[in-house]
This record gives C-alpha cells, sequence and structure tokens, in this order.
C-alpha cells in the first residue's frame, strides 16, 4: 500500500515537471503596461512595472537620482515599447535579461574620428583583480568613448593628446586620468599602472574601487499575507519580516524555527522552556487555556495541517509573520495566535540552474564528569539509605522472603542488605553487612553507561534542487534526504523530501501555479534506561560481560525472583543490556501535500483565482517485544495461574512475543475562490481589494491493536482471549505491569479506534486604500461556520474583523529637508482574532469504555460523559489593539516600535453551572486573559561598500499577562490550602494573576529536630505541619513564562567570506532547581550535607533530616525557585565561497564552505548560574554542535 501510494506520487510529480518542460520552448507573450500621471519619479514607475508585469528593475540608487521626473499615458503598452519611450529622454538605457530589467548610464558615442593622436588600451579590474565588463572610457567635453569588453579589455584609438579620459561603471567610484600628466612623467594615482610604447600608444591597468551603494534591488517587494500581496507602504498591521540573507546566515539543518529565533519581534520560540509539557512557540503571549497556543502556519498560500518536521529549511526564501488584527483577522478563527507566512524559494527565467548542499553535524554525548552530581555518589546512597532504613526489622526480612507477599514488597538493594542483617532465621553479621556496602560503595556505573549506551550524536543531510525555465514556463524541483543518529544507540532516524513546483502561463490572462511535496520519515529506536532509573552502585554487566539486572522495572527482588524460578515460572527481572537487543520501536511517517491555483486576469488589475491543497499524513508505529525480552517476562508471569486440576502453572498469554501495532492518518482540504482588484484609480488613490469564500475539512482517524505469541520471522501469532485477560485477578507476581485492553474514544489501551472529522465555510474581505502613497486605511471582515460551533443563532454570523491606518510621514512636503529621514511611518489597528479550542461539543458526548465498578471479578461495557451538550459553543474571541512606527534613518538603520492590547474572551474553561444539568461544572465560553506589552526592533547596515559589509540586527520584547477571570477547580477560593498553590500547575490559570503564576513557600531553614520549616505572612517560622493559612502562607514569584526576550545578531561580509553570531536572552520568569536529596538514585552536590544531630540546624546550607516527612515539600520554597533569566551565544558561523577562479566564473559556478558552532556559552542570572539550555539543572555546562556545510551551485 505504501509502495502503490509512493509510485502515485511519483508520477504525479513527474507530470507536473514534465508540463513545465513541455512549456519552457513557448514563445514568450509581450507584456502589457498601463501608467498614467505627471511628474512621475523613475523609482515610482519602477514599482508600478514590477506590481503589472513582475519585472524586477535593478539599479544603482545614485544612478537614478540622475534621471529627470517623467509625465506619461500608457495604455496597455506592450513593456518593451513603453520602455524605449520611458528612457528616450533619460541619460540611462536598458537591457532586459530574463525578468530583470538592468539599468546603466547610456554609453556615449564611438569614435569615429580622424584625428591623429595617442591609442589607448589596457584593462579594468575591481581591488581583487577581477575584470569589469562595460566599463565606459570617454573623453570629457567630447562625443568620444569606448566600452571594454566581458573581459574589461578596450582599445580606444585617436585620442587627443591632451584629453581628460573619464572612466566609470556601475558600483565604482568613477576615476579620471590626464594623458598629458602620464606623458609629462607625473607620477600615475596609485590605482593606476602604464607603460608608453613610443609616441603614439600607452597601455593601461586600471583598477576601480567599490562605492558604498553598490548595485541594488529598488525596494519594490511586497508583504504577503497568503491572501494577497501588500505594498509595505500601505501595511497598516504589525507585520515581521525576515529574508533569506537574515534566514540563512546560520546553517539550518532540520528544524526550520531555529532560524527565526529570536529574529521576529513578538514570536517566542524556546526549546529549553516548557509549559504544559509543550516547549514555548507563540506570537504575544497564550490567549487561550484548553484550545490550539501555536501560531497558524501558511506554506504556498495556504494553511497547512501537516507537523513543522515536514517544513524544509532549505526552502524558506522568507518569512512573513502577522501579529495583530490587521495583519491577521483575515484568517478568521485561527488567528488568535499569530500567522506564520512562509515563501519558498522561486526558479528564474533561464536556463537550468542546480544548487547542491550538504551538511554534517556532531553533538557530543554527556560528559557526567561535568554534572553536579555527588563525586562520591554510591556512599551517599548508601548512608542515607542505612539511616533511612535503620528501623527495618526481622517483618520486614520476612515481608521481603515470603512468597505470599514478597512481589509487593519489592526493596531496593541496600534495603535488602539491612534487612538481612536484622532476619533472625539466617542473620549475617555486621561485619559482612559493612562488607557488602564497601564493595557497592567503591563502584559508580557512570562511565560504564557512558560506554554502553552513549555515543556522539550525528546528522548528515543532502540536498539538490534544479530550477528554470521561461517567463511562460518555470520549474523548481528538490530532493532533501537527512540522517541522524541519536546519542544512545540503536536510535537513528531518516527522512526523504521530494518537492516540485511549476508555473505556467498559458495565455496571457490565464496561468497555474502548481506543487507537490511528499516525505516520508523513519525512526527507529530500542530501550536505553535512564540513568536516572539506575542506583550508582548498579552493574550492568558482570566482569565477563554478561548482562546483570537493575533494580528499577523488576518488580521483583532477588528472593522472589529465585522462588518464581524454582516454580517453573520466567526470570522477572530487567536486564537493560538484554532488552536493547530484544525490543524494537519503528516509527514511520508519510505526508503528501498537493497545492493548486488558477488565476484568470479579467481585465487590468482584476483578477480571479481558484484553487486549494489537500494534504494527507499517515503515521504506523510498530513496538516489538521478543518473549525474552523483561516486558513479555514480567506479562506471563503476571497473568499466571496455577492449575489445581493438572498441578501446574499456566499463562493466559502464550509464549512468543508482543507485537503492538499504533496507526493514525490525517488528511484535510482547502478549497478557496476568490476575487481580487489592486490598481490605481485615479492619480491619487489606489485601491487592493480582495473577496472569497473558503471551504476545509480536516479528517483525523487512529487505531491500534495488538498480537500476542507473535514471530517476527513466521508472522504468525497466538489467539488470546481478551476478555479473560480484563478480568484476571492476579495472585503470582502482582507488582508486574498489567495489560490494559482500554478503548473508548481516549487512544489508549492495546485496541482503540478513533474518528474525528471537523467541517468549516467561511467568507472574507479584505480593502487596502491609499491616498496620495501617504495616508492608507485598511478593512477586513470573515464570517465563519463550523459543525464545532453551537446552535444559538446569536453566534452563527458573528464576524470578525478589523480596521487599521498608516500615515507616511516621510512623504509630507515639512519633511523634504531632513535628508536623514528615508522612511517614517506610523500605524494604527483595531480588531478581532478567532481561536477554535476542542474542550466542548454542541452534543452530549460520551466515550465507550470498560468498567469494573460493580464488580472486581469481572468487567462490563459503559459510556462515561465527556461533554454537556453546549448550544452557546463559539470561538474564543481575541480584540487587539495595536500602535506601532517604523523608521529608515541615516543610512541603512531601519526599525520599528509596537506596543499592543491584546484581550482574549470567551475561552473554553470550566466554569460552574447548576448542579441539576448533571454537574457542577463543565467547560464553556467563559474564561478570558489580557496580554499586552511592546517590541522594538533595529536593523544597522554599519558600512556597506561592495567588499565589506557590517550589520546588525536587534529585536527586544514584553509581553505581559493577566487572567481576568476562570473558574480554577484545583483553587476554588480563599480558603484553599496553600499546597493546593504551590503544587505546580495549579496556578497556572488564576484569576488576577499571569498565566504560569508561580507561588512558592518562604523557606526558613530547619528546626533543632531537622525538620524543615516556612515563614509565616508575619515573618515567623513555622513547620510545614503548622496552621494553614492558605494564600496568606505563600508568596507569587512570578511566571514560568520569559517575558521577556532579546536576539541580536552580527554580521560582517569581506569580500567572498563572513561571520556570523547569535545571542540570545530571555528574561522576566522563575524556574525551579532540583533539590539535593541524598536518597536520589542521582544525588547532587551537598545532598550528604543534611541534618543528623543536634546542632546541625546552624551549618549553612544544612538539609533537612532524611527521614523528614516534609522533604519532599522543599521544591515548593523560594530557596529552589529561582530567577530564570539566561543569555546564550547560540551561533558562530563563518564562510568562505570560492568563485574568483576563471573556469569557476565562466562556467557560472560558486562553491561555498562554511563551519559553525550552535550552543557556544550561556550564563543564567541567579546564584546557581543555572541556564535552561543547559537541558537540566545537573547539567553545569552546554553541549556545542560543530557543523559543516558545502555548497554548490552551478
Amino acid at each position: 500500500m505504501t509502495k502503490t501510494y509512493f509510485f502515485r506520487v511519483m508520477r504525479l510529480i513527474m507530470l507536473l515537471l514534465l508540463g513545465g518542460f513541455l512549456h519552457l520552448s513557448a514563445a514568450t507573450y509581450s507584456q502589457t503596461i498601463s501608467i498614467q500621471g505627471k511628474n512621475m519619479s523613475m523609482e515610482e514607475i519602477f514599482k508600478r512595472i514590477f506590481d503589472q508585469s513582475g519585472f524586477r528593475v535593478l539599479a544603482n540608487k545614485a544612478l537614478i537620482n540622475e534621471s529627470h521626473a517623467v509625465t506619461l499615458t500608457a495604455v496597455k503598452m506592450p513593456l518593451n515599447t513603453f520602455l524605449q519611450q520611458l528612457f528616450h529622454d533619460q541619460p540611462l538605457s536598458y537591457e532586459i535579461s530574463g525578468t530583470n530589467i538592468l539599468i546603466a548610464r547610456k554609453p556615449v558615442a564611438q569614435i569615429t574620428s580622424d584625428q591623429p593622436s595617442l591609442t589607448l588600451s589596457g584593462t579594468v579590474a575591481d581591488s581583487s583583480g577581477h575584470p569589469i565588463p562595460g566599463v565606459t572610457i570617454r573623453v570629457l567635453k567630447a562625443n568620444l568613448g569606448v566600452s571594454a569588453n566581458a573581459s574589461g579589455q578596450f582599445i580606444f584609438p585617436n585620442v587627443p593628446n591632451d584629453a581628460v579620459i573619464h572612466i566609470s561603471s556601475v558600483g565604482f567610484q568613477s576615476l579620471d586620468i590626464r594623458l598629458a600628466d602620464l606623458l609629462s612623467g607625473t607620477t600615475a594615482p596609485s590605482n593606476i599602472r602604464f607603460k608608453r610604447v613610443g609616441n603614439t600608444y600607452i597601455s593601461l591597468n586600471i583598477t576601480l574601487t567599490a562605492e558604498q551603494n553598490a548595485l541594488q534591488d529598488v525596494e519594490i517587494t511586497s508583504v504577503n499575507n497568503g491572501y494577497q500581496k501588500i505594498k509595505p507602504e500601505q501595511v497598516t498591521g504589525s507585520v515581521s519580516y525576515i529574508g533569506l540573507k537574515d534566514y540563512d546566515s546560520r546553517i539550518n539543518t532540520t528544524d526550520f524555527l531555529l532560524g527565526l529565533q529570536n529574529k521576529i519581534p513578538g514570536l517566542l520560540i524556546n526549546n529549553d522552556v516548557q509549559f504544559e509539557d509543550n516547549n514555548l512557540f507563540q506570537i504575544r503571549g497564550i490567549s487561550t487555556i484548553s484550545g490550539n497556543k501555536q501560531p497558524l502556519i501558511v506554506m504556498d498560500g495556504f494553511p497547512t495541517e501537516m507537523t513543522l518536521s515536514t517544513i524544509d529549511p532549505y526552502e524558506i526564501e522568507s518569512v512573513t509573520v502577522l501579529k495583530d488584527a490587521a495583519a491577521a483577522s483575515i484568517y478568521g478563527a485561527r488567528s488568535s495566535n499569530g500567522v506564520i507566512v512562509i515563501e519558498r524559494k522561486k526558479a528564474n527565467v533561464g536556463k537550468v540552474r542546480l544548487n547542491f548542499r550538504t551538511t554534517a553535524s556532531i553533538t557530543p554525548h554527556d560528559n557526567y564528569d561535568r554534572f553536579r552530581w555527588d563525586k562520591d555518589a554510591s556512599n551517599t546512597v548508601i548512608e542515607a539509605d542505612k539511616i533511612f532504613n535503620k528501623n527495618i526489622s526481622n517483618f520486614g526480612w520476612m515481608l521481603m522472603t515470603n512468597p505470599l507477599y514478597a512481589d509487593l514488597y519489592n526493596y531496593s538493594p541496600t534495603a535488602e542488605i539491612m534487612a538481612h542483617w536484622r532476619s533472625s532465621s539466617n542473620p549475617i553479621s555486621l561485619e559482612e553487612r559493612d562488607k557488602e556496602f564497601a564493595e557497592l560503595g567503591s563502584y559508580n556505573n557512570t562511565k560504564d553507561y557512558s560506554r554502553l549506551f552513549l555515543r556522539n550524536a550525528a546528522t548528515q543531510t543532502y540536498y539538490l534542487a534544479a530550477s528554470g525555465g521561461t517567463k511562460d514556463a518555470l520549474f523548481y524541483l528538490t530532493a532533501n534526504y537527512v540522517n541522524g543518529n541519536a546519542s544512545q544507540i540503536k536510535n537513528d532516524n531518516n527522512q526523504f523530501h521530494l518537492s516540485g513546483r511549476t508555473m505556467v502561463n498559458f495565455s496571457k490572462r490565464f496561468s497555474m501555479d502548481l506543487t507537490n511535496d511528499f516525505q516520508t520519515a523513519n525512526q527507529k529506536s530500542s530501550p536505553v534506561p535512564d540513568i536516572h532509573s539506575l542506583y550508582p552502585y548498579e552493574h550492568l554487566q558482570d566482569a565477563d560481560g554478561n548482562p546483570l539486572s537493575i533494580f528499577s522495572g523488576s518488580y521483583a527482588n532477588s528472593y522472589y525472583n529465585d522462588y518464581l524460578l524454582s516454580k517453573g515460572l520466567l526470570d522477572n527481572r530487567r536486564y537493560p543490556l538484554v532488552d536493547i537487543n530484544e525490543v524494537n520501536n519503528k516509527y514511520s511517517t508519510l505526508t503528501d501535500r498537493i497545492t493548486a491555483n488558477f488565476r484568470y486576469n479579467i481585465i487590468n488589475g482584476l483578477n480571479v483565482a481558484f484553487g486549494g491543497v489537500y494534504e494527507i499524513s499517515k503515521i504506523d508505529q510498530d513496538h516489538l517485544a521478543s518473549e525474552n525480552s523483561s516486558e513479555v517476562r514480567q506479562y506471563i508471569n503476571r497473568y499466571t495461574t496455577y492449575d489445581d486440576i493438572n498441578k501446574r502453572y499456566t499463562s493466559a498469554i502464550p509464549t512468543g512475543g508482543l507485537l503492538t501495532k499504533n496507526g493514525g492518518s490525517k488528511q484535510s482540504y482547502t478549497v478557496r475562490a476568490q476575487l481580487s482588484y489592486d490598481k490605481q484609480v485615479a492619480p491619487d488613490h489606489t485601491l487592493n481589494l480582495i473577496a472569497g469564500t473558503e471551504v476545509r475539512d480536516v479528517i483525523e482517524k487512529s487505531n491500534s491493536e495488538a498480537y500476542f505469541g507473535y514471530d517476527d520471522q513466521t508472522l504468525l501469532n497466538q489467539p488470546v482471549d481478551y476478555k479473560s485477560l480484563q478480568d484476571f485477578v492476579p495472585t503470582i507476581a502482582r507488582g508486574n505491569p498489567a495489560i490494559s485492553y482500554g478503548g473508548g474514544n481516549d487512544g489508549t489501551g492495546l485496541f482503540h479506534v478513533v474518528y474525528v472529522e471537523n467541517r468549516y465555510i467561511s467568507l472574507y474581505s479584505n480593502l487596502v486604500y491609499s491616498y496620495k502613497t501617504k495616508y492608507v486605511l485598511s478593512g477586513s471582515i470573515r464570517i465563519e461556520q463550523s459543525n464545532l460551533f453551537g446552535t444559538n443563532p446569536k453566534y452563527h454570523y458573528k464576524p470578525l474583523w478589523s480596521l487599521g491606518g498608516a500615515w507616511n510621514i516621510h512623504k509630507e512636503s515639512f519633511m523634504h529637508d531632513l535628508d536623514w529621514v528615508k522612511s517614517l511611518k506610523l500605524r494604527a489597528a483595531y480588531g478581532f482574532n478567532g481561536n477554535v479550542a476542542q474542550g466542548s461539543l454542541p452534543e452530549v458526548i460520551a466515550s465507550a469504555g470498560l468498567t469494573n465498578k460493580l464488580s472486581s471479578s469481572y468487567t462490563l461495557p459503559m459510556l462515561s460523559l465527556s461533554s454537556l451538550a453546549n448550544s452557546g459553543l463559539r470561538w474564543e474571541q481575541t480584540s487587539n489593539v495595536n500602535f506601532g512606527l517604523d523608521y529608515e534613518v541615516l543610512k541603512g538603520v531601519t526599525g520599528g516600535f509596537d506596543y499592543y492590547v491584546k484581550k482574549s474572551t470567551d475561552i473554553l474553561a470550566n466554569s460552574q453551572i447548576d448542579a441539576t444539568k448533571g454537574s457542577t461544572s463543565a467547560i464553556v465560553n467563559r474564561a478570558s486573559i489580557r496580554n499586552n506589552g511592546f517590541e522594538i526592533n533595529l536593523h544597522a547596515d554599519w558600512i556597506s561598500t561592495r567588499k565589506f559589509n557590517w550589520n546588525t540586527g536587534l529585536i527586544f520584547s514584553h509581553n505581559g499577562s493577566k487572567v481576568l477571570n476562570v473558574y480554577n477547580t484545583k483553587i476554588i477560593d480563599p480558603t484553599t490550602s496553600s499546597l493546593n498553590y504551590v503544587t505546580a500547575g495549579n496556578a497556572n490559570y488564576l484569576k488576577g494573576y499571569a498565566v504560569g503564576t508561580t507561588f512558592a513557600y518562604r523557606y526558613a531553614g530547619v528546626d533543632s529536630l531537622g525538620n524543615p520549616q516556612i515563614y509565616d505572612k508575619d515573618g515567623n517560622a513555622k513547620l510545614f505541619s503548622g496552621p494553614n493559612k492558605g494564600l496568606e502562607d505563600v508568596k507569587n514569584l512570578g511566571s514560568m513564562i520569559p517575558s521577556y526576550s532579546m536576539g541580536m545578531s552580527n554580521r560582517v561580509d569581506i569580500d567572498n567570506f563572513y561571520f556570523y553570531c547569535m545571542f540570545n536572552y530571555f528574561g522576566g520568569f522563575v524556574t525551579r532547581v532540583t533539590v539535593p536529596f541524598a536518597r536520589d538514585n542521582r544525588p547532587l552536590e551537598g545532598a550528604n550535607n543534611y541534618w543528623k544531630q543536634a546542632g546541625d540546624e546552624l551549618k549553612p546550607e544544612v538539609l533537612p533530616t532524611i527521614g523528614s516527612n516534609y522533604y519532599s515539600y522543599m521544591k515548593y520554597t523560594d530557596k529552589y525557585i529561582v530567577n530564570g533569566s539566561y543569555l546564550t551565544l547560540s551561533d558562530i558561523t563563518a564562510s568562505y565561497t570560492f568563485r574568483q577562479s576563471r573556469i569557476l566564473r565562466e562556467k557560472g559556478i560558486s562553491i561555498e564552505l562554511r563551519g559553525q558552532v550552535s550552543n557556544v556559552f550561556t550564563v543564567g542570572f541567579n546564584k546557581y548560574n543555572y541556564s535552561l539550555s543547559t537541558g537540566s539543572y545537573e547539567k553545569s555546562y552546554l553541549t556545542p554542535t560543530y557543523t559543516m556545510a558545502l555548497g554548490i551551485n552551478f
């Protein structure tokens, strides 16, 4: 099935590409231009040309300034004819290359004079010795001149002896040479070398210096919101943009989000900090409780339901982030969290170009010698266990060794030794006990663990792209293979991504864009034990290399395990070195995305588009455990009973392996029809209007199944009575894991089937009006309908809308004298975004399952109420106010400032309801959250020349949140126990506090008996067991979510070399650090500094006594909840491009070699110097990743 699907996709892609190639030889049609106006600048005309034809004008800004204003009237004039008339009276000339229009000075007339004089010949090169083609060499104040050829060579005959030669080229500083000075022997400038041959010939070698404003793109780019393209000066909302140069300065291998981290203000990407068990990926805070918190991703103009891992970072051309209502409300009920619009690379007109990239990354595995662990961990744990188990008696020995109870009393190895010493039947002596402890304490397994289970992580990528075509048919084909090896052995992954994109112009009016993206990904793994599950003194293999068992996951002490073996049952112990070879997990995904968009130009400026996207993803997860694995052995033992008739033990689980399969699929489609109008309707009035409709459908399916007695060679399995397994009451190995027959709609258990379908239909419109290009108004509206919404007509057609305005101040006459202000714009916008949360449904929903509540000896089918009927169910709504300022000053310094207030209402959350309706609480639209903050961004080109460039990017963001209304079922009223406030997660959403608020006890040290203490609100020390004062006992330390983020990048380009570095800062939040505890499997430094006797409470940093009932409460004190702010030097990248070689230049080949170090350095701004970027408090250092990359373009 998978192969068939794969070949179907391949055939489809080949058909797309074949269609593209068939059109490569088609004759290009003439673009037409319609422009009318008085005293129009050339720059304004160039922008109009791009908007109407897609032809990009490339010119030196200083060169454009030499042109004069133009008054013209052109109606559907062919582009070439229009350009001929436009440049007729200008000092400029043009040349069309593909879809680019190159501008240069008009060359002076070729020399025809017969006047006898000197002959000049030579070459013109840049400062690196590269020849400069097309250089103009002319005589000042005379109509004489020549141009250099493609190799920079020229011959200039018949030049008067007293002439002044003027040499010029676009992008270089001009040069004047007085021939009289050369002939008289005067010293020539340092950039001129000459040789005189007789009286009539001079040979010259001339070097030109690049000027600062070298060839550059006239600013004609548009902001793409996925539905329409809007000129930057017409944007009224909060929009941020990152182009290819900024994005691709670092080496992005697999995760496209890392290329955006702290480069766009308001976008928080942080894999170090987690909230509700998820990495932080949000725009302007969290505005929902149970709904999706991540931004909407738009690619190729359509939202995608695919996971982020399907986005190839090599494909990205630019990323636009829509943050407020004016920018994002066009996406309606999916826009509250912001929108990220990805534009992928497109082909250029011309011959086929190939781009090959390969990378190799290495990340060293953890070095446990640098962890904050106790250096004598084994003895620290042993001594603490001796104190904790000092009162163990013969009764404990009896529980541990008596088969009737031993399966439920699985003591640690040190407790076994203490119990054996205390036993009355077969005790060991004190000397024997201490000898066994000493043997354990002499060993630490960290080095053996590293040797047996760890390796350096490595990732390799191989990317190839082919693109080209004519302006009537373009194609772009890419293939990307990624192979990765995790730091744990037998954990490998790979993925293959194939993408084909084609653009076809069937006629002057009708065009089509067609895209197909196909990806497969596979992951294989075997169980590697967590080092924290191992006591430091546990051996993993004996002296001969044979596997040994460990305590964790064995569920039977050595005595009870011997008893099971004596009865013919299986070894119940867990052997990590066995399981890693006997258990295999396979996880594979297949995704396909097809996008089609057809466009028909009705009249000039008016077009209709019809298109859509179809996505499908499939997931298959196989878990295979052989009969030799601890998992299967423990299942068989647990489900074993003694047959009194046949006098033997039998198991309800057959011998053989266990195969569990989990599958899932997600398919969706979006169909869109849209009418677009973009035109200058009058000399001072421009209109950009869209209106359309969308239909979207999303279907999710999942299922699971299991096979016992499975043989991976024959693919056969044995029958099992699953009903008897569900009703089974164990009498042997009762501590072993039980099989969950499970099911229902929760997706758990060995068997389940889930089907979910959500349908949507929308109407939308967006309007942008501009007057004199100075004043801009915008508005949008969208009406959503979905099967997720309730039946109350009050909410059926409630629109989501926005209004915005902008003032381009720099175009006002009073700004003309401020030459240092290049651009200045004020923005303001207000509107509503939406979000769909699926915690409630319009109808009564119940899930099927099984229950044994009526009897412990059998189960019955049941229905569990999942959701009460909610006729008022609707989307969550966010009102959004935004004020912004954008500017460009001096030379190359751009930036902006935004202030916003977001208020989210109708949030789905628990709320009190009438108990007569069947429950005291239900999930309804009643909660609300406010976010407000500001954002600053700055980009400065400090130095910009042809050979040297230095630029800095800086962003700074602040977001503050407050829960305005919610019914928190864990903290119902102020009399709630203080423990409810400090327990992690309980106060994430608490009325009057920030999202993610953390409360803590005020730590007061230990008392004279070693018990931990806290301060009450008056500063008096008391025990945790003292009078509970609820909220008065705790204090608010702040949120667990960073409220400040900052990123600063620096890039220096020197000819063909560049250096790049990136700093990231996250602040304004708190985090927890691990409490040292001597009985932990991996005790921290200082863990053995605990209270042992009276007077120890006076020792600095002394910990409570080991046996304290409230030791676990220490993590809820302010001593172990600290400032989480940290700074990281995230990346250092260096690159060199080889292109000086004559062969490379002639063949159009460039070779780039890059190196990068990621995770270079970090510092935490707390007393422990703990930075979350290390991954855990235990780890005192940052693990770097080393990457090399090779790129070839030809």
